[in-house]
């Protein structure tokens, strides 16, 4: 771990460092996994702390995106304090609570999440028209695929919302196919609407205004104008790595879903 804690009476004190942390700039409270047991194994020994973020000792240094808005951020705790009872879980059972939770993230956006694709589907459509681009076969064909994918979305999403109300537990086996589905046809679906936009893709589209609040919240820069679709395309790309790598969601379908043998770990070499 690269965070870890230490109790001092009532409290613990953290060292470390976490990055890719969402938001962390505007946040009263972060979420992290920290060391609490050096001698215990890799998985083990490890708590899930709500920790204060309003105090000194936390330094926030916001990881700027090619459009120039900063959703991830990488934090530093110099000595930083967290009350003894903020523990979720359990002393030294943060795996599993952090598991829970990606459990749950994956598999509870997949209930909504179609609605934002829709949306922006239905304004890629739009762009399609107003360019003539909606009479190409293969344009048409392309956005057919992306209005079946958002609706394999929605299917998902109600079979995620019955395995919640029935108790049946795949909400891991389900958010990580959804989480692998849904990232990975955005991108295409954005790589679809840069198609659409031409030559336009590649001229900064939106005004010094638009910038401040971009899509989800996203800050963006003044002197870098993004439009929606424009800020959408660049985000995407980070959508298969953050909330679970697709790498990792093949590797969580293939052992845990379908029963196949673990990737074989590499041991390294002496020199």
């Amino acid at each position: 771990m690269k965070t870890r804690a230490e109790l001092d009476g009532d409290e613990w004190v953290i060292n470390g460092q976490k990055v890719w942390t969402t938001q962390a700039q505007f946040a009263d409270y972060v979420f992290l996994l920290a060391r609490t047991d050096p001698e215990a194994p890799k998985h083990a020994g490890i708590s899930y702390l709500l920790v204060p973020m309003k105090q000194e000792g936390i330094e926030v240094r916001p990881i700027q995106q090619v459009d120039g808005s900063a959703d991830f951020n990488e934090v530093f705790f110099t000595n930083a304090r967290c009350p003894k009872e903020n523990v979720v879980g359990g002393v030294n059972n943060g795996w599993k609570v952090a598991m829970t939770t990606l459990g749950f993230e994956r598999g509870s956006s997949a209930t909504t999440g179609h609605r934002r694709f829709l949306k922006e589907f239905n304004h890629i459509v739009g762009e399609a028209k107003a360019r003539g681009k909606d009479t190409d076969p293969i344009i048409r064909q392309r956005l057919a695929r992306t209005w079946s994918n958002i609706k394999i979305m929605e299917i998902n999403g109600y079979r995620s919302l019955t395995d919640a109300l029935n108790g049946t537990h795949q909400t891991a086996a389900l958010g990580a196919c959804n989480k692998m589905f849904w990232s990975e046809s955005h991108q295409r679906t954005m790589e679809l609407a840069m198609d659409i936009l031409g030559m336009d893709a590649q001229i900064l589209q939106g005004s010094a205004e638009s910038v401040e609040v971009l899509p989800g919240l996203r800050r963006g820069r003044s002197d870098y104008p993004v439009d929606e679709l424009q800020a959408a395309f660049f985000f995407s790309r980070s959508e298969t790595i953050w909330g679970g790598a697709a790498e990792i969601q093949r590797n969580i379908v293939g052992e845990r879903v379908l029963g196949l043998p673990k990737e074989p770990k590499v041991e390294a070499k002496q020199a």
